[in-house]
């Protein structure tokens, strides 16, 4: 921290007067390297608080684009229309005469009746739909699925959507945290919120299903890349204990947003009014144009000092800490050549250039793809825990809370890859567990329900923990690259789960044993990498190389 930081200007020296650590001058000779952001500004105050803050808020959306499809397209009970001569049935006695006897339809869109084909009383034969279909609509008013009629042979499309939606994350995390690491935080963050804002209400207005799709994608390409870089920022602009910390805290804004998103559909049941609520309300980011700052270690790493000085002074003047110290601390402590020819050559070549870099990039990124098709299965699994949507949703929201403070115990006491390791296999647990309770064994299926609220506490364990760690071991030059690559694997994972879950068409318990395989497996991939409790952020390539001899 500032106060226990002494600057012999003459010397060219930093010195720690609290434990009387000498750092050089040159970055690559120091095997002890000071952290500009500690020695300027502090580990944590009011100007950090802001900003992890604003940053967390970014949250609240990421759980409405990701997982709305709940909302949007609800498990809905549909039949066959009736012909005009028999619309004066009752619906319940019109659903009875067309039944066909032994062949019941269902899909994730459907239920009971959900039937493609009907018996057609006047003929005595089977045809299909030909006066369209009629809807349960006393749960869920209004739906993509009522709107434009995602059922049966159109019932692939909101699979296709959400597949979209991933693919969108996908390609914004990795496109555009590699524009961040080139051009800079704030700038990019600020372009990417405006148009995630766009396109969250032109989702809710746009009248045909071809235009809300490209939407979507577009939405979810902006959004992915809100998410690399407000984390990252998270990450950069805090020191010492506050590193842990608050990279993890950012995480409990999502599940408040499942919260959220869950308590007003409960009251807005038409599909459009809550997408324009939800994404009306995001237009308040619009103001992190004028009130977010560029990152000061970034500027610092790619050689822009005058910059970073200026940047950290404000800093410091906010938290109430001595201006003076900034630039000597700087000067002393300025950054290598290394770093401006790393920049130049920035790219995703650059995560396999060492042998050290290649280990870390494969661990982490198939690492994120079994955390992605978890994540996305217990979320699907959750769905069909209670018929209550509204509650099923909010189970979600609040394991996140108590899990992340959980993570924020565990990673601080045990480290990350044990902490990492020993949820994973928490999770796997949960679900071999959930395949010794059939359905309707007990009252409730109240086992099932536990193991399953169990199982998405573990995923607020690894989830927040594994993002923290895959930031921690991965440069400053290349933080927002590797952060894009391993939310790309990430996605990568979501759009597998669905054809994991379907596997349970041959045997109920087979997705649930390949999930709690693929758990164990991410164990066994994280516990090999180097942990990175109370050590400081690498900053170069070669700063890796020297961390992995720890």
């Amino acid at each position: 921290m500032p106060q226990n930081v002494d600057v012999n200007s003459e010397r060219g020296k930093v010195i720690c007067s609290k434990c009387g650590r000498t750092y050089g001058t040159r970055r690559e000779e120091n095997p002890n390297r000071i952290d500009i952001i500690e020695a300027t500004i502090g580990d944590f105050g009011r100007w950090q608080c802001k900003i992890s803050v604003l940053m967390a808020l970014l949250r609240f959306p990421t759980a409405w684009i990701q997982l709305g499809i709940v909302f949007l397209a609800p498990p809905t009970e549909f039949w066959c229309n009736p012909p005009r001569e028999y619309r004066f049935m009752d619906v319940y006695e019109w659903k009875h005469l067309i039944n066909i006897p032994n062949n019941t339809f269902k899909s994730r869109s459907t239920l009971e009746y959900g039937n493609c084909k009907m018996w057609y009383p006047v003929n005595g034969s089977v045809i299909p739909c030909a006066w369209g279909y009629a809807y349960n609509k006393s749960v869920i008013h209004s739906s993509i699925i009522t709107e434009w009629n995602l059922v049966c042979d159109k019932s692939y499309l909101i699979e296709l959507s959400q597949i979209v939606l991933m693919f969108g994350v996908l390609i914004g995390s990795i496109w555009i945290g590699l524009t961040a690491d080139k051009l800079g935080r704030a700038k990019v963050l600020k372009f990417a919120i405006v148009f995630q804002s766009i396109f969250g209400i032109l989702t809710g207005i746009l009248p045909w299903f071809s235009t809300f799709l490209i939407a979507r994608f577009l939405l979810a390409v902006a959004n992915g890349g809100v998410t690399v870089i407000s984390f990252v920022l998270c990450m950069e602009v805090v020191g010492g204990a506050w590193r842990t910390i608050v990279p993890i805290l950012y995480h409990i804004p999502f599940g408040i947003g499942n919260l959220l998103m869950a308590f007003f559909a409960y009251f807005l049941r038409d599909w459009r009014t809550l997408q324009l609520t939800l994404f009306g309300s995001s237009f308040l980011y619009i103001t992190y144009i004028w009130i977010i700052s560029e990152s000061p270690r970034w500027l610092w790493v790619v050689g822009k000092k005058e910059q970073s000085i200026e940047l950290l002074e404000k800093a410091a003047r906010v938290n109430e800490l001595d201006l003076a110290k900034v630039r000597l601390v700087v000067d002393s402590v300025s950054s290598s050549s290394a770093l401006n020819n790393q920049r130049k050559k920035l790219g995703l070549k650059m995560l396999f250039k060492t042998p050290e870099l290649r280990r870390r990039t494969i661990a982490l990124s198939l690492s994120s793809v079994i955390a992605g098709m978890n994540f996305l299965g217990f979320s699907e699994y959750l769905g069909q825990v209670s018929a209550n949507i509204y509650l099923a949703v909010s189970i979600g929201g609040i394991a996140v809370v108590p899990g992340t403070f959980a993570c924020i115990y565990f990673i601080n006491r045990y480290g990350r890859t044990l902490s990492i390791s020993f949820a994973s296999c928490f999770i796997g647990l949960c679900f071999y567990g959930i395949c010794l309770f059939p359905v309707d064994m007990y009252k409730n299926d109240w086992p099932r329900i536990i193991l399953s609220g169990s199982g998405f506490f573990g995923m607020s364990i690894a989830y927040p923990a594994l993002c923290l760690f895959t930031g921690e071991l991965f440069p400053t030059i290349l933080r927002n690259a590797g952060m894009g690559v391993t939310v790309m694997f990430s996605k990568l994972g979501s759009m597998i789960a669905p054809i994991v879950l379907e596997s349970g068409e041959y045997a109920t318990f087979i997705p649930l044993l390949i999930l709690g395989s693929v758990s164990f497996l991410q164990a066994a991939l994280i516990l090999p990498l180097p942990d990175t409790l109370n050590r400081q952020l690498p900053d170069t390539i070669e700063d890796v190389e020297e961390m992995s001899h720890y």
